[in-house]
């Protein structure tokens, strides 16, 4: 090579114990998906607060919800859609497993409120999806924030 140049060169040893540090940490990732399913448990729940989707839509306002809001003291009182007891929303947990995290209910009527569809005695009422369940751009980045930092922590 003519004119400048910089050299690098690389300890083969210290890069063969980089490597296998992130072999290591890339190998049981409990920990950072458990972070990661913390943080979708907290994101879901807050969902239920703003009656929104994973995707920022606010969720279709069910009868129930529309039938309990009401002006008291001179302020509207609005019922919320999907929290009447808490149920489902206190029903969200996650698992984490060495490669993947699942979040979710076990409730019997989570799907219905998730995707929508007929519901009740006979089918014969028809409920929109309020999809409560959902992965953002910003969950995203938080994802990936948690994995980098894990991944980073190895390298330390």
């Amino acid at each position: 090579m003519a004119g400048a140049r910089v050299d690098v060169r690389f300890d083969e040893g210290t890069l063969r114990q980089a490597f296998e540090a992130l072999q290591r940490a890339g190998a049981d990732l409990r920990r950072p998906l458990t972070e990661i399913g913390e943080y979708l448990v907290s994101q879901t729940t807050e969902r239920f607060r703003e009656g929104r989707g994973p995707d920022g839509e606010p969720w279709p306002q069910s009868r129930r919800a529309a039938e309990q809001t009401k002006v008291r003291d001179g302020v509207l009182v609005s019922g919320k859609t999907l929290v009447n007891f808490g149920h489902l929303r206190d029903s969200i947990t996650y698992r984490a497993g060495p490669s993947s995290v699942e979040i979710g209910s076990n409730l019997v009527y989570a799907a219905i409120h998730q995707f929508g569809g007929r519901a009740g005695r006979g089918k014969r009422l028809t409920l929109p999806a309020r999809p409560f369940l959902g992965i953002n751009q910003e969950d995203e980045q938080e994802i990936g924030r948690i994995l980098t930092d894990h991944l980073a922590e190895a390298l330390r």
